[in-house]
This record gives C-alpha cells, sequence and structure tokens, in this order.
C-alpha cells in the first residue's frame, strides 16, 4: 500500500522551500514521497517555517474575494459600493494569482510534483465542481453537468492547473515575459477560449502568475519590510486605486470578467486590447503595491488564518450561490444592509479559514490519498 502523502502547495495552504541556484522548490509540506509500489521511499525532508508575509497576503486576498462575492448580486443598488468593487479588484484576483505564482515551480515535472498537479489542483477542482452541481440540482433542479464550464468561483483552480503544467516550460523561453503579455491581450481575439475550461481567464491572467515566480527568482522578498518599500508601495496603490475608479466611471463590471471575447468590429477589438493591457497594468500596481504594505512578520491570528485562504476560496462561492439561490440578496437595499453584507464576508472568511473548519474540509481541499496513482512509466512490476 502507498503511504499517505503530505499536502499539497496550493496558493494559501502551503510554502515552498527555496532550492540552490534556480527555480523555486515546492513546498516542504509538498510530495515528499513518490509512490513506487512497494518500493522503499526517503525520508522526508524537514519542514521549514511558513513565510508570515505571504500569509498575511493571502488572508486580504481571500478575504476581499468573499465580500465582493456577496456584495456583487446588490452593487447595482449602491454606487459606493460599485466604486469599492473597482477600488478593491487589484487586491483581490491580481493578488492572489501573483502569490500563486511566486509559490510556483518551474523545474520539469517529476512524479512527486505530478501526483500534486493531478490530485491537489486538478483533482480538488473536480471534487467541488461536482459538489457545485450537485447543490444545483437539489435546490435549483438545474441537473446539467459540465465540467469543462466551471462553476461559480472555481476557474481559478482549473486555471491554476495550466499555469503550473505549462510554467515549466515557459521558464525555457527567452522573452517569455513578453510572450505571456501578448497571449493576454491576443485572448479576447479568440472567441474559441471564451469559459470553457477557463481558457480565457488562464490566458489573461497568466502574466501575473509569470510575474510571481519571476519575482522569487530575483529575490524580491528581501526588499519588503522597510520604511522605503512600504512609501513605494503605497503610492503604487494610489494609483492603482485612483486608476480604478476612474476606469469605473466610464465602463462596466463585465471589463473585469475576462470571461470572453472582445466584442464589436476590428476597431473596436484593438481599443478593447488597450483597455484590457490597462486594467492588467492597473491590477499589477496594485498587488505589488500590496505586497510592499502587508507586515512580514507574524500577526498572530491574522496570520493563522492566512494559512487556510485556499479552503476560503474554494468553500465560499457554494455559500455565496445558496444564498441567491434562497433569495436572501432580494432583501438588500439599505446602506446599513450593505455594510451588513461587508462585515459577514469578513467574519464568513475568518470562519472557514479558522483550523476547526479547516481540519474538517481538509479531505475535499487538500487531500492525501494516493491509492489512484499508477506507478511511473519503466517501473518494475
Amino acid at each position: 500500500m502507498n503511504p499517505a502523502l503530505p499536502a499539497p502547495a496550493l496558493p494559501g495552504d502551503t510554502d515552498p522551500a527555496p532550492t540552490g541556484p534556480g527555480p523555486a522548490a515546492l513546498a516542504p509540506t509538498d510530495l515528499d514521497r513518490v509512490p513506487s509500489g512497494d518500493a522503499p521511499v526517503p525520508e522526508s525532508p524537514a519542514r521549514r517555517p511558513r513565510d508570515p508575509w505571504a500569509d498575511n497576503a493571502r488572508l486580504v486576498a481571500a478575504t476581499l474575494i468573499v465580500v465582493m462575492h456577496l456584495l456583487e448580486p446588490v452593487l447595482a443598488r449602491s454606487e459606493s459600493a460599485t466604486a469599492l468593487y473597482w477600488a478593491t479588484w487589484p487586491l483581490r484576483v491580481p493578488l492572489f494569482v501573483l502569490v500563486a505564482g511566486y509559490f510556483s515551480d518551474a523545474r520539469p515535472l517529476d512524479d512527486r510534483r505530478t501526483v500534486t498537479l493531478l490530485r491537489n489542483v486538478l483533482g480538488v477542482y473536480l471534487v467541488w465542481d461536482a459538489i457545485a452541481f450537485l447543490r444545483r440540482g437539489i435546490v435549483d433542479d438545474l441537473w446539467r453537468y459540465e465540467p469543462t464550464y466551471p462553476a461559480f468561483g472555481m476557474w481559478f483552480l482549473l486555471a491554476l492547473f495550466w499555469w503550473r503544467l505549462s510554467l515549466p516550460l515557459l521558464a525555457r523561453v527567452r522573452g517569455a515575459g513578453v510572450l505571456v503579455c501578448l497571449l493576454a491581450l491576443g485572448a479576447g481575439f479568440m472567441p474559441q477560449l471564451g469559459q470553457a475550461m477557463a481558457g480565457s481567464r488562464t490566458f489573461v491572467y497568466l502574466p501575473l502568475f509569470w510575474l510571481g515566480w519571476w519575482l522569487r527568482q530575483r529575490g524580491a522578498r528581501d526588499l519588503l519590510g522597510t520604511t522605503r518599500a512600504r512609501l513605494v508601495g503605497a503610492g503604487l496603490l494610489a494609483v492603482s486605486v485612483l486608476g480604478m475608479l476612474a476606469l469605473s466611471q466610464r465602463h462596466g463590471r463585465g471589463t473585469l470578467r475576462f470571461a470572453g471575447a472582445y466584442a464589436g468590429g476590428w476597431e473596436h477589438q484593438v481599443g478593447e486590447a488597450g483597455l484590457r493591457g490597462l486594467v492588467l497594468a492597473l491590477g499589477v500596481l496594485g498587488a505589488l503595491g500590496a505586497l510592499a504594505l502587508v507586515p512580514t512578520t507574524r500577526m498572530r491570528w491574522w496570520t493563522t488564518l492566512g494559512a487556510g485562504s485556499m479552503t476560503v476560496y474554494v468553500v465560499h462561492p457554494l455559500l455565496v450561490q445558496h444564498a441567491k439561490s434562497l433569495g436572501l440578496f432580494d432583501a438588500v437595499h439599505r446602506p446599513v444592509d450593505l455594510v451588513g453584507l461587508a462585515v459577514l464576508g469578513v467574519v464568513l472568511s475568518m470562519v472557514l479559514a479558522s483550523p476547526a473548519v479547516r481540519g474538517v474540509l481538509r479531505p475535499l481541499v487538500q487531500p492525501r490519498g494516493t491509492w489512484w496513482v499508477a506507478k511511473p512509466p519503466g517501473a518494475e512490476r
């Protein structure tokens, strides 16, 4: 029987250990044993302490994602909530993707990391997408199962699978940074991508994922924690927020979805590509600013909860969709109701990130089983 394997390197739940020269390594909690039938396995390396800076940043992104997903159904009723939606966008998905890239490994996939990618990224996606399907069927009587079209909020896991699968290839390409930017802008000219397999968003957010990995190779973490870094971060964040608020006056929220192709004729599509580039640039500035401002030291309970950010991200969409099915958002009209929703989002994020909830959901968020793993090609039978 294969031994149980440690938890995966998912953004929000692990912290990879550095290697020598070359790309960053997987987390110490990542697959420390290669399943190979009855062959003996080496001892696991010692765990490295988690980086509190990363956990602090992850929880900021995860909490804002929950808050805005709760406010999103009622944004049309409040200009202030809409402004908040735009202003905080760089601190949500862009920040989450940047951190995910920072803690990813560009070495060629070996047996251990192949199992991690299949089980703890693609497998977790399939499990939670199936749970979302069952919820829709039981509650909304919608029994159409389409795993190639991610359920609400689940696209990130599928995109993460593609990003980590392609990173070892991109790392060997000269000028890969330019290439991923061209892919992000060019995705809008390809209507075949769309939402299927998270195709459009995978390409659009790829530059942020790549940038996160690139920053780790350049030792960007060592530049943080100083007054100068915080001042620069505050400036970047201010520029990002002001830029996003300016865009909110002229464009709808669909600009931030990146789920489909550009609309209109050729000239209009070129303009849309330029707008996408501007939005992504503001997202990068805001995410970098946030990373420079986030405390680099442990913040007691906040840092502890930050270790469960992936649990927050994976679970909360089901609760938000269930609230929509029950019509709970129909009663939200007054400003105090909106404030209450925002507070509820913060509380929900804290609860889902708590060690107790993470412990219960760990088999579905950080599975460890290896019963399904076949021997690697060429292994002795």
